[in-house]
């Protein structure tokens, strides 16, 4: 399993242009969940590595946003 960390997490949603609601979205968890493992304040369970390494084009909301940090 790929380990991730909260910057490869800002990494991954910033590479694919999403906002963080976006990327809780695409990975089924809610956006305060997310927010609080990209901020560090919440381990990242292993298997969200797992899922973002399986995750296809289409698997990805068609309108993009905008990252911020």
């Amino acid at each position: 399993m790929t380990e991730f960390k909260k910057d490869d997490l800002y990494d991954w949603r910033s590479a694919k242009n999403l906002t963080q609601e976006q990327a809780a979205s695409t990975l089924l968890v809610s956006t305060s969940a997310y927010r609080k493992w990209e901020q560090g304040e919440r381990a990242i369970p292993p298997m969200v590595g797992l899922l973002i390494n399986r995750l296809r084009p289409g698997d990805y909301p068609t309108e993009r946003g905008s990252v911020g940090k």
